[in-house]
């Protein structure tokens, strides 16, 4: 489960293709067995303007600020009739201990709070409140991911003018917001190429806003050659489990906790899962079963994930990884 590459979109990952004509572009290759396949090895890269990839953070480190070990930049090579230099690092990163704290209403059912706390990554997912329940949920949160609804959120708050439907609350300063739909290979699949492009267009400006408009905070997006990778080990544990006869797997896309575990695994020493009991589609119906959400009655969007597969995920990770990694 190791992936090699830059762990964040930053201006360190990026490739410039210079042509003859003097014009440029930056662009950063995605994993090798590609998602873009079926349109050509012209399609194997992410790309971005001089705007985009100018209001990126350098490297990793703003993500753990932690020493880099080694450094790849100026590297080059011929790439259809372009030189291409690539500016990426490459990162010996370490964290101790690390908690991924999801939103499920399981967190209701045990005393966690301390345990949580005492981590030193505590990774949460939008916006899900903490007075209340330090108890059960903890008090800390260092890095946060965001989906598009609560950046939106996060974005209109910002317009005096336009209040959003719900309201954004920061966190401490210290914490990161992370960003895991700014490229999106599931989307590539289960939308048409106008749907995708104008999503696509939408994280771009999003992310640009937010890095130009709260300088102080750290906001980091997920790197798109992870993205990749992580998405293609997801599809392969689903054949596989599909082989095993252990069933049919619905679902658009990968929950964001999934993008998080694999991303924390590349970087924690130890890493504990909370609050991922899967939901269930019969349990709307039950006033005492285990609720989607620890703080409200909210439901999934039907057929949005694969709740059956995801629990499959994370037990098998755990049981290959038992001194690593522990579900709560």
């Amino acid at each position: 489960m190791k992936y090699s590459g830059n762990l964040v979109l930053s201006q360190s990952a990026l490739t410039f293709n210079f042509s003859a004509d003097g014009e440029h572009e930056a662009f950063i290759p995605l994993h090798d067995e590609g998602i873009y396949s079926q349109n050509g090895p012209q399609e194997e890269r992410y790309r971005l303007d001089h705007r985009q990839w100018s209001v990126l953070p350098v490297d990793d480190d703003h993500l753990f600020r932690v020493p880099y070990v080694a450094n790849n930049i100026g590297k080059t090579y011929e790439s259809n009739g372009h030189t291409a230099v690539n500016s990426g690092r490459t990162y010996m990163r370490r964290i101790g201990r690390c908690a991924v704290v999801g939103n499920s209403g399981s967190i209701l059912h045990r005393d966690d709070g301390i345990s949580i706390d005492d981590h030193d990554v505590v990774y949460r997912f939008n916006q899900a409140p903490l007075q209340g329940y330090h108890v059960y949920a903890g008090s800390r949160c260092s890095h946060e991911s965001l989906n598009s609804a609560w950046v939106k959120t996060l974005l209109e708050n910002n317009r005096h003018n336009n209040p959003a439907r719900f309201s954004w609350n920061w966190r401490k300063i210290e914490s990161s917001l992370v960003l895991f739909e700014i490229f999106d290979p599931a989307g590539l699949h289960s939308k048409s190429h106008d749907q995708y492009a104008i999503k696509e267009r939408w994280w771009r400006k999003a992310y640009t806003r937010m890095r130009t408009e709260f300088p102080n905070r750290n906001i980091v997006a997920m790197s798109p050659r992870f993205m990749s990778w992580a998405y293609e080990l997801y599809k392969k544990f689903e054949k596989n489990f599909q082989d095993e006869g252990l069933g049919t797997f619905r679902g658009e896309k990968p929950m964001s906790g999934y993008y998080a575990i694999m991303f924390l695994m590349q970087v924690c020493d130890q890493l504990d899962i909370y609050g991922f009991i899967p939901y269930k589609d019969e349990d709307k119906y039950d006033l005492l079963s285990t609720w989607y959400h620890y703080f409200d009655r909210a439901i999934p969007r039907y057929k949005s994930h694969s709740f059956d597969l995801t629990e499959y995920i994370y037990e098998i990770l755990a049981a290959k990884y038992p001194t690593r990694i522990r579900l709560h």
